[in-house]
């Protein structure tokens, strides 16, 4: 009974053995395998490093652990963010979220501008700095405002770790030593300013100073940091690489192709380094892409998961010989947060008058707390007032940990630029502008403006601004100018003469805004000006007429953007009255009012409106040629522009009256990205006679469509108009900004 029970009991033992031992030798072969460190090293390239969040959001899914990340340029910025907490999926988020177009758009929101400042834009085709009034080109076309901002914002819970290495996945990026021309490792400082150094590629964006260095974009010395990787403790290193490939010399077309391949030889030579260095080579398909793609985000991201997916079997394979875990959880998320709080803020960079105006506009001390929304606005605002290129901010701790202080990083803006503009249309033709931009000429952030258009309109304007207050919101206003313009005559619909109307004018002017988005100004004008029959000369000033009136100017604008506006109005009030006994020929007085409007009614569609309302109070039947008041063409004036407006179906100036009753109604159709259709319809009366209960038969209007879409030189525009729906139609044509 006794050797029977005993063997029972080594029959189960063994059965047991036999069932366990594969299990056994499993564990005891997974505890010899040698442990590993996962690193990823992500390449610079431009939009096509969206392409790496598709290959982290893979190596998630599989389960693949990484413990270190490097990057370079557009791979700091990725790899920084994974770095600190931010998903795959959350970059993905934030990816397609941002208009990266934007990014490159240096100029401050309309919104954040003064009324005066709105007037001044979008005029130019190209600006050239100037330094101690001499030419000077840029160190970069962008100062990198806006990417500044928007690193500051996304690392704002790191703002206080200063050591890159204690990050939840230790983290370092790569900039270039514009002095010596060495790499430069960043794992400790400023994250977001580490990241914008290590994204400052030559001749897009200016270079950064840290310390007492200046760097440029890292992939130049080192695109694909896989050594970087390996230093930081790395033992397995994963390369992501979206780098573009040399191209043939046949197929460079552009300045920028060929500095791009110039650069593109010492990068490729680190490249084929650093790859020999990696122990997994990852090449997204992107070679069909640019670096400027930033508008194909999603295509992009999905060239990355594509890549990663297919080579995930021999990834997982050569990784058999490691211990690391699968189902490692990922570290926890980083946590955002809508509102900061602070004990302290302080202002870095600038003295004097500019951090009063900083202090005033940036004052969050009555509660010494911020959303990142009001935080945004107030940055906003005071990039805005056209005083300062760069504007950052840092929550940090106080020495000895004493709470926290709101630090803002600002670098002063002394406008100083020459700048150029053409343009072109179908009556006027070709026209140039040149203009000279200054500050602080007599004294602290004063303006002076001058601009000379040639062409068949000729003008010479010189705008000088002195503020009252510190916003520029308020000042005394100087604008002395030349102008010549053709005036075409019209009797019974047919042109009858062409005279040129010469001006030599001196307006001087307090103003105000108020209200946000509203001015008043009032003061004096004072002019000479000649009838020129002599069409095509210039400036003859042979029959010399003065006038002298007091004026008073109301102007309003709320316009989202001033080329193709959705939604928004402007307003213009003006008054002007003279008398013989101020020094001038003519006795008169005008009121004027003018109303633009649009509507959105869907995203892609916009109804808009415009009213124009002008009468002659006084003298009606003896006013100069210029403050008559014209209506006709396609083109909007800018000299005389109070008195001259558009109107579809006539021909330019061939309606003309001392008094104006206009309307305008239209709709704006967004047909495709940045491609607009137009269609309006217009009636006017003009006459010499104030009369609400005008004879219909007096009217005249007009109708017509336009096809256009903004350019870097401006809007460029097809225009088919006419008076009768059953024709004649002219086709017209304007290219560039109106100015």
């Amino acid at each position: 009974m006794f050797l029977s029970h005993t063997k029972n009991k080594a029959f189960v033992f063994t059965l047991c053995a036999l069932l366990f031992s594969p299990y056994l030798l499993s564990q005891s072969l997974e505890e010899q395998k040698p442990p590993v460190t996962i690193g990823i090293a992500l390449s610079g390239g431009g939009a096509k490093g969206f392409a790496h969040i598709g290959v982290l959001k893979v190596l998630e899914e599989e389960g693949i652990p990484i413990q270190v990340v490097t990057g370079t340029s557009m791979g700091s910025i990725v790899g920084a963010l994974y770095a600190i907490g931010y998903s795959p999926a959350m970059l993905e988020e934030i990816a397609l979220r941002d208009n990266w177009i934007d990014f490159f758009n240096e100029n401050p929101t309309r919104e954040a501008k003064s009324v005066f400042q709105r007037t001044l834009e979008d005029k130019h085709i190209v600006s050239v700095p100037l330094n101690d009034g001499k030419f000077s080109l840029p160190r970069g076309f962008l100062e990198g405002q806006k990417f500044s901002l928007m690193l500051s914002k996304l690392t704002l819970p790191y703002h206080n770790v200063d050591d890159f290495t204690t990050f939840p996945i230790p983290f370092a990026c790569v900039a270039t030593n514009l002095r010596n021309g060495e790499g430069k490792r960043f794992v400790n400082g400023d994250l977001a300013q580490a990241i914008r150094a290590s994204i400052s590629f030559p001749s897009a964006f200016k270079p950064v100073k840290i310390g007492d260095e200046t760097y440029i974009d890292g992939g130049l010395v080192r695109n694909l940091p896989v050594s970087d990787a390996r230093d930081l403790g790395a033992t397995f290193v994963i390369a992501s690489d979206v780098a573009s490939d040399l191209k043939s010399a046949d197929s460079l077309s552009s300045f920028f192709d060929v500095m791009n391949q110039a650069m593109g030889f010492a990068m490729k030579k680190s490249d084929l380094e650093q790859i020999a260095l990696s122990d997994f080579y990852i090449r997204p398909p992107v070679d069909d892409y640019t670096i400027y793609d930033v508008g194909k985000v999603q295509e992009l991201i999905n060239a990355g998961e594509e890549a990663t997916r297919k080579q995930i079997p021999e990834l997982k394979k050569l990784l058999e010989k490691y211990s690391y875990s699968a189902d490692q959880s990922r570290f926890k998320e980083i946590e955002l947060k809508d509102i900061i709080t602070f004990d302290e803020i302080l202002i870095e960079g600038i003295s004097g008058d500019d951090k009063m105006i900083a202090e005033q506009i940036l004052n969050f001390k009555s509660s010494y707390q911020a959303s990142i929304r009001d935080l945004d606005k107030a940055i906003d605002k005071l990039y805005g007032t056209g005083l300062f290129n760069m504007i950052t901010y840092r929550l940090q701790n106080k020495p000895n940990n004493e709470g926290q202080e709101l630090v803002f990083m600002i670098t002063s803006y002394d406008k100083e630029q020459f700048a150029f503009g053409a343009r072109y249309d179908s009556f006027y033709k070709a026209s140039l502008l040149f203009s000279l931009d200054l500050s602080s000429v007599f004294y602290e952030n004063d303006l002076l403006f001058s601009n000379l258009r040639v062409g068949d309109q000729f003008q010479l304007k010189v705008n000088y601004f002195k503020p009252f207050t510190f916003y520029r919101t308020s000042g005394l206003n100087l604008i002395t100018q030349v102008q010549r313009s053709p005036f075409n005559i019209y009797t019974n619909q047919n042109l009858s003469s062409s005279v040129n109307v010469e001006v030599l004018s001196l307006d001087v002017l307090t103003g105000l805004q108020f209200m946000k988005n509203f001015s008043v100004s009032a003061g004096t004008h004072f002019e000479a000006y000649n009838i020129n029959k002599k069409v095509g000369e210039t400036l003859l000033f042979e029959e010399i007429n003065s006038n002298a009136s007091a004026q008073i100017l109301i102007n309003g604008d709320t316009y989202d953007r001033s080329v193709y506006p959705t939604k928004g109005y402007k307003l213009l009030l003006k008054g002007e009255a003279s008398q013989k006994g101020w020094d001038t020929s003519k006795h008169l007085g005008q009121l004027s009012f003018l109303w633009d409007q649009y509507v959105p009614l869907s995203p892609t569609f916009s109804m808009f409106s415009k009213i124009v309302l002008g009468r002659t109070v006084r003298n009606n039947y003896n006013i100069p040629l210029h403050y008559y008041y014209f209506a006709g063409g396609t083109l909007p004036s800018t000299l005389f522009e109070e008195h001259q407006f558009t109107f579809y179906g006539q021909n330019v100036q061939e309606l003309r009256g001392p008094n104006i009753q206009y309307l305008q109604l239209g709709g704006q159709l967004n047909i495709a990205k940045d491609f607009y259709l137009r269609g309006l319809f217009n009636i006017a009366n003009l006459s010499n006679t104030w009369d609400w209960d005008a004879n219909y038969k007096n009217l005249e209007d007009g109708f017509g469509f336009s096809f256009g879409t903004p350019t870097v030189i401006g809007p460029v525009e097809l225009i088919l108009d006419g008076d009768d729906i059953n024709g004649p139609f002219s086709l017209r044509i304007n290219v560039g900004y109106t100015f």
